[in-house]
């Protein structure tokens, strides 16, 4: 369940910078700071989070990366496949699976 977070907008954010940091580490909550932009809309904006979340977040991330590579090769194993290396071949083997 994803809890609610607070959002600042930039002049916010900077009137209360060192309270905002503070409260990060303390209750281990991220905020959301808004960045107005054409291109991206109203609800653009970056998330400040703890040193700690953020490693954890990358240690998590690298797992899913490592699973999911896991995952794609044993699939490809199990389908038999092909090291082509003769461009004809490999043209060939193209136009039989387009079929």
């Amino acid at each position: 369940m994803m809890t609610a977070i607070d959002v600042y907008s930039p002049t916010n954010f900077r009137k209360n910078q060192s309270a905002i940091l503070k409260e990060i580490l303390a209750q281990n909550k991220p905020v959301e700071i808004t960045i107005a932009s054409e291109k991206d809309g109203p609800n653009s904006g970056v998330i400040a989070i703890s040193k700690k979340d953020y490693i954890e977040y990358l240690q998590l991330k690298k797992q899913a990366v490592e699973l999911a590579t896991k995952e794609i090769s044993e699939i490809a194993r199990s389908q038999n496949p092909q090291h082509l290396t003769d461009q004809k071949d490999i043209e060939a083997w193209f136009d039989d699976e387009a079929e």
